[in-house]
């Protein structure tokens, strides 16, 4: 009975190493897809969910795969972190799938947010964490009456469609407070609305949090080709 239970052990064992292997090949096979997909510069760092793994392989569709990559450019836009969850994963071939449902996570730094209202026009402006989790502030210089003045934006920001917008809530100026004279002359002067570009074939941007070290928004998509 021993020798019998030892050989049991041993072949679950065996069969753990065998399914830990076959997920290893596995995710850096998709991760050879999405780098070549998106483009990136490295591959990024793949985590296939569910055990065991080979009953998933069996069926050739992966349940729940989470994907993440640091500092990434994607779409011409440079990313301090990204974060897929692609669910019922259906492979086509050894270098190629279809990925039913996914939703992503993109941190845009302030930085390449400043560069992204450049190219809409509002050059000049720099944007920070704004104290909430809605708030970004937009710092920049205004000229009233012929005198420039160091003016900071509170501005809540929201989804529309593809597009950040942002609205000024608060303004101050000099490190202080704005009277209503300078709040009206400075008027809506650091409203914008910035557009995000389609991201790992994600059309719908459907949420967005302001950060310490940047803005995160979300996006969705459905029935998106690998490799």
């Amino acid at each position: 009975m021993r020798k019998l239970w030892i050989g049991v052990i041993g072949s679950l064992v065996m069969l753990v190493v065998l399914d830990f292997l076959a997920k290893a090949i596995v995710e850096r096979k998709v991760a050879e897809a999405v780098q070549n997909r998106y483009q990136l510069a490295a591959e990024p760092e793949i985590d296939i969910h569910g055990f065991p793994f080979l009953a998933q392989a069996a069926t050739r569709r992966l349940d729940d795969v989470g994907v993440s990559a640091d500092t990434v450019q994607v779409a011409g836009v440079d990313l301090a972190r990204a974060e897929l969850r692609m669910r019922d994963v259906r492979i086509q071939s050894a270098s190629s799938a279809v990925v039913d449902e996914v939703d992503a996570q993109a941190l845009i730094p302030y930085p390449e947010l400043a560069r992204l209202a450049d190219e809409v026009g509002s050059g000049g402006l720099s944007f920070d964490y704004g104290g909430a989790a809605d708030v970004v502030a937009v710092r920049g210089v205004v000229e009233v009456l012929g005198r420039e003045f160091d003016v900071v934006a509170f501005t809540e920001v929201k989804v529309d469609s593809s597009t950040l917008t942002m609205r000024t809530v608060r303004v101050e100026v000099e490190g202080e407070q704005a009277n209503q004279s300078l709040v009206d002359a400075i008027g809506d002067q650091f409203d914008l609305a910035i557009r995000i570009p389609e991201m790992f074939d994600l059309v719908r941007l459907n949420s967005v949090s302001v950060r310490p070290d940047g803005v995160e928004v979300g996006l969705a998509g459905s029935d998106i080709g690998l490799g």
